[in-house]
């Protein structure tokens, strides 16, 4: 059993592939996302939830288009949580969101949208998540604070949830995280694991 304080929010096609998957890719789900600044809730559940809007902020690939399309119209249940795995400080370039693309990491964004998302920023995050199914959905009452700017917020009340299995395998996600890593450092972008 685990208490869980805080929703985070973002974009619909991040989130269902982080918890669904369904990427035609090497990796069948997305395990990271971009922030401009670190997080230091990083031992608490995130509950995971998808924003409303009908479009995304940034430019999605081709293939991002095609997934945009096949979960926007779903409803997405409130039964998925995510833990904080590793944050890394990056200095975000085009090379690095390329290299990132092309190894199937973050294959739903053009390379310019994280660009864009960091501009005027010489560094940034990639917050990793290990991804839990939970085995009560929460009910939608507690996110009244899902408006506010902030990606993450608290819900109404604490919740107490048992967790289930990981969304990725424990061998495959290790694999993802060593090979993350090694593509960061071979586009010259990591700057520290936090």
């Amino acid at each position: 059993m685990e208490p869980i304080h805080f929703a985070l929010r973002d974009e619909v096609v991040n989130i269902n592939s982080m918890t669904k998957g369904g990427l035609p890719n090497r990796y069948s789900h997305q395990f990271l996302i971009c922030k401009k600044q670190p997080n230091i809730n990083t031992t608490t559940p995130f509950l995971l939830d998808a924003k409303k809007t009908k479009s995304p902020r940034f430019k999605l690939s081709k293939m991002g288009e095609w997934y945009h399309e096949k979960v926007s119209g779903e409803i997405f249940p409130l039964k998925y949580v995510g833990f904080i795995d590793l944050q890394i400080k990056i200095h975000p370039t085009m090379q690095t969101f390329t290299d990132l693309s092309e190894n199937n990491f973050f294959s739903l964004w053009e390379p310019s949208a994280p660009m864009k998302y960091f501009e005027g920023k010489d560094t940034g995050y990639l917050f990793v998540f290990k991804v839990y199914e939970i085995k009560k959905e929460i009910n939608d009452c507690l996110l009244s604070n899902r408006s506010c700017l902030h990606y993450y917020f608290s819900l109404d009340n604490d919740q107490i949830i048992e967790v289930l299995d990981p969304v990725i395998e424990d061998d495959v996600f290790d694999s993802m995280k060593q090979d993350l890593i090694k593509t960061l450092n071979i586009s010259g972008s990591l700057i520290k694991i936090c």
